[in-house]
């Protein structure tokens, strides 16, 4: 899935808009992980999930912080968690 485009808008979404996209892929990470539960060889997806919304947040948290700038890396970082989502 080419992610390029999300991590287009990423970088140019204003502060509101950003920190909104990033608590939604926290809330649709969480939703996708709630899909495994039943299934009984699902521990490595579920640590996945964990990782990316360990990522999220992170970034989250950060970005809060009016004058924490949105990194080349830190994209980066925001658009391998929400690879886990997959198309929508």
């Amino acid at each position: 899935m080419d992610m390029e485009p999300v991590k287009s808008h990423l970088m140019t979404a204003q502060r509101p808009e950003l920190l909104r996209l990033l608590v939604t892929g926290v809330h649709q990470l969480t939703v996708c992980a709630r899909t495994h539960y039943s299934e009984p060889d699902a521990l490595d997806r579920m640590r996945d999930i964990n990782e990316a919304i360990h990522v999220l947040s992170g970034h989250l948290r950060d970005l809060f912080n009016e004058n924490g700038p949105l990194t080349e890396s830190r994209a980066d970082g925001i658009v391998a968690a929400l690879r886990l989502l997959g198309p929508s």
